[in-house]
């Protein structure tokens, strides 16, 4: 859990939430604006790009968002952050879909690769965000200068980590 105090940590919470809030509309704008005519080619490529980006930031705030939740009402299990994380994803993915399916309407043209692109750059943010908070600790396990202090074998029940927690931070102790 968060060592700030919990008005700090409700603050976080709601200024993630109101950034996720803005960037919907903005999302949604840019997915539906219609496209100047271009020559096909290169730009079939290149169009993938601006999906799996804007995804990405998208993804990027909803982990934000679930963490700072999460802080608030002092959750520190790892396997529910993995919950989590595939909720919103899963959310993410279905948007995106449903974000494809109603472009049409505007000009543009519904694209099964186009969606591909928009989970690709959602699933990198939120494989990424497990796998480095699950390695760093963080809503998770202890930090590893803890661990460090003597020896770590019995400092693990000191800090009531599970087995699979500890075995976790051995092997991330190898990143470092």
């Amino acid at each position: 859990m968060s060592t700030a105090p919990l008005e700090q940590r409700k603050s976080r919470a709601r200024l993630a939430f109101v950034l996720l809030a803005l960037y919907l509309p903005l999302q949604m704008l840019a997915m539906h604006w219609p496209l100047p005519k271009m020559p096909l080619g290169a730009w079939r490529i290149w169009d993938k790009a601006p999906h799996f980006m804007v995804y990405a930031v998208f993804a990027s705030l909803l982990v934000w968002y679930v963490v700072a939740q999460r802080r608030v009402s002092g959750k520190s299990n790892a396997d529910g952050l993995a919950r989590r994380f595939l909720m919103a994803f899963v959310c993410l993915a279905s948007y995106a879909w449903l974000d494809e399916l109603t472009q049409p309407f505007t000009g543009r043209s519904c694209d099964v690769y186009d969606w591909l692109a928009d989970i690709l750059g959602a699933g990198v943010v939120f494989v990424g965000a497990y796998t480095l908070r699950r390695c760093r600790g963080v809503n998770a396990v202890p930090t590893l200068s803890l661990l460090n202090r003597g020896n770590a074998e019995a400092r693990r029940g000191e800090v009531g980590m599970t087995n699979s927690e500890f075995q976790m931070t051995k092997e991330c102790r190898v990143l470092e």
